[in-house]
């Protein structure tokens, strides 16, 4: 891959982190009307990814790109994103909003024994480990990865345009 292509993936990236980190605040906001934003930025980010790799392929690679190629850029720019946007979920756990993971993890517990699920001291215990700052922010480092692999499977195919074979 181009080195401007990494650089392109990296300042990309780092202003799709900075989305996913707002789409993230306004799912975890108390306030109604910011928490009803999520829905805007859900559908704006596949719309920014998409403009993200036309704009690589048309300046980058000059107009043509294969599948491969916009797929392998789409998984380098959500990497850098959810990096960007994993720094910015552990400053809010650790030091915005301290009681968000202990909030979560008592929904949580709330849910499995709604379920009659029994919560034994072990689970209890590994709660404590999973519900950290550290541990939450790198999680979601893998969920967006995962949920972008599925999305720029069908944007990479949007975007690739390759070069005709002379004759065609």
């Amino acid at each position: 891959m181009k080195t401007d292509a990494i650089k392109h993936a990296m300042y990309f990236g780092l202003l799709l982190g900075l989305l996913f980190s707002v789409n993230f605040w306004t799912q975890a906001s108390a306030n109604a009307m910011v928490n009803s934003l999520q829905l805007v930025f859900i559908c704006l980010i596949p719309y920014v990814v998409f403009v993200v790799m036309k704009h690589c392929r048309d300046n980058v690679f000059d107009g043509r790109i294969s599948y491969g190629k916009a797929f392998f850029y789409g998984i380098q720019l959500f990497f850098y994103a959810s990096v960007v946007s994993a720094a910015f979920k552990y400053v809010y756990f650790k030091f915005i909003d301290p009681t968000y993971l202990k909030n979560l993890k008592n929904a949580s517990m709330k849910v499995l024994e709604s379920l009659n699920y029994s919560t034994s001291e072990e689970l209890l215990l590994a709660s404590e480990e999973v519900f950290t700052p550290i541990n939450m922010s790198l999680q979601f480092i893998w969920t967006n990865m995962f949920l972008g692999v599925f999305l720029l499977i069908v944007l990479s195919a949007i975007v690739k345009k390759e070069q005709k074979e002379i004759g065609e």
